[in-house]
């Protein structure tokens, strides 16, 4: 079964593979950079309400006009079911236990926790549901990164217990957060989900919830200063409520889900680089040891695909 097709840009032709590698990577560095402006974001004043309104309600609005240019507004081609199951597993609910979760763990913590996680779950669920078969290269693949990305788990937990405190509370919500975005990664391919049709759905959706989080739950933007607001509401808006969505999908549709996931395994370590450069983390001996091995991981993992079994036409 051929690969999939060559993509364009400004009439140069690019491969699909190094297409989907330059999304997937910019995905990894938003994503990664996430939890440390998450934190940054606390120590700043500013509540999870605060960035759940700066991510759906600021996205929403660049977003609205777009989706009011298509047939079956705010879904689209999605359809009403398939988009209110992605709004459940990567929109508000998504976000908010990303939020909560950095309230009582480190950055570095919520990073490899959730990458992990959502790297396991979504080989399970690609090969289940969307019939991606793993050869051994790619499971040996897999042990690397899943072997990379144990010392920062292990780490978290252990500083957890030591300290006495309940960072295991926010480790647990970033692992319930990785399970949710595993099956969008899944269905998205799955379902063969447009980028533009996915972001615009999920966040004109979640919008809608934002009343809730605004009675709900206190809100302190109006205390920081106008430079630290517009910051946050581009960076969650645009940036990561928009921009890597849209990444996100385009790296599925030309990688793959597993493929796609297995970059994610860099998120740890773009966090830790985030986190040196802004709030000065150090990384220990392990955590070295842990990021040499997920790149062997992911140096092999491109050789292990194996395209999907042929899918039986559905009776109409």
């Amino acid at each position: 079964m051929s690969g999939p097709p060559d993509t364009s840009f400004r009439g140069y032709r690019v491969s699909a593979t190094a297409a989907g590698t330059v999304c997937i990577l910019l995905t990894v560095v938003i994503w990664g950079m996430q939890p440390v402006v998450l934190r940054l974001a606390a120590h700043q004043g500013l509540t999870p309400a605060d960035m759940t309104v700066f991510r759906f309600g600021v996205a929403s609005l660049f977003l609205i006009p777009i989706a009011l240019r298509h047939a079956h507004f705010p879904v689209g081609a999605l359809g009403w079911k398939r988009a209110l199951i992605l709004t459940l597993l990567g929109g508000a609910p998504y976000h908010c236990l990303l939020i909560v979760g950095a309230a009582y763990a480190p950055a570095v913590d919520g990073a490899s926790i959730l990458t992990g996680v959502s790297l396991f779950m979504t080989a399970v669920l690609a090969s289940g549901l969307s019939g991606e078969r793993s050869t051994r290269l790619r499971v040996v693949a897999l042990i690397l990164i899943g072997a990379g990305l144990l010392p920062f788990a292990v780490q978290s937990v252990l500083q957890g217990i030591a300290a006495g405190n309940d960072a295991w509370l926010g480790q647990a919500l970033f692992a319930c957060a990785g399970c949710l975005w595993a099956g969008v990664g899944t269905l998205s391919k799955r379902w063969n989900v447009d980028p533009w049709n996915f972001t615009s759905a999920i966040v004109i959706l979640s919008a809608a919830t934002l009343p809730l989080w605004i009675v709900a739950l206190p809100m302190h933007w109006q205390r920081v200063e106008l430079a630290v607001a517009i910051f946050h509401g581009l960076f969650f808006g645009l940036i990561v409520g928009v921009l890597s969505l849209v990444l996100f999908q385009k790296a599925i549709g030309l990688l793959g889900a597993t493929s796609a996931a297995m970059f994610f395994a860099l998120v740890p370590f773009t966090a830790w680089i985030g986190g040196q450069l802004v709030l000065g983390e150090k990384p220990s001996v392990a955590e070295i040891a842990g990021m040499l091995l997920v790149v062997a991981g992911l140096a092999i993992a491109p050789y292990g695909a194996r395209p999907p079994k042929p899918a039986q036409a559905e009776p109409r």
